[in-house]
């Protein structure tokens, strides 16, 4: 598991790429929020209870790609549209970093980026 602070320091970093970014949010596993960014909006658009039961559902839906790692390749990101906002997930070891956008933003330019961040993080952090 990475260090808490570290964590915390990607999720506002990631936050701080564009200013139409909603939330970031890195979850384990299992679903749990270990760490968002400091100015997360995703509240005001679905309750508390329903974002465990969506982090729960990315939690599981990560779990089943990396079964197929060994045929496509380690997946580097998902993006789901939405009819109102887009969301792309990043696997990162055990935990699973979330984050949130309208549905004009620019999604792959925004998720190669973020991509390029955790590889960068990894290499430097980790």
């Amino acid at each position: 598991m990475i260090q808490a602070e570290i964590i915390e320091s990607i999720c506002d970093e990631l936050a701080q790429l564009d200013s139409k970014i909603i939330s970031v949010k890195i979850i384990d596993d299992g679903g749990r929020i270990l760490a968002q960014n400091k100015s997360d909006k995703l509240n005001d658009v679905i309750s508390i209870e329903e974002s465990e039961i969506l982090f729960t559902e990315i939690a599981f839906g990560v779990r089943m790609e990396r079964g197929y790692d060994k045929h496509f390749g380690k997946e580097n990101f998902v993006i789901s549209y939405g009819s109102k906002i887009v969301s792309a997930t990043f696997p990162l070891h055990k935990e699973i970093v979330c984050v949130f956008v309208p549905k004009d933003t620019d999604t792959v330019k925004m998720a190669l980026s973020i991509s390029n961040i955790l590889s960068r993080i990894r290499y430097e952090k980790m």
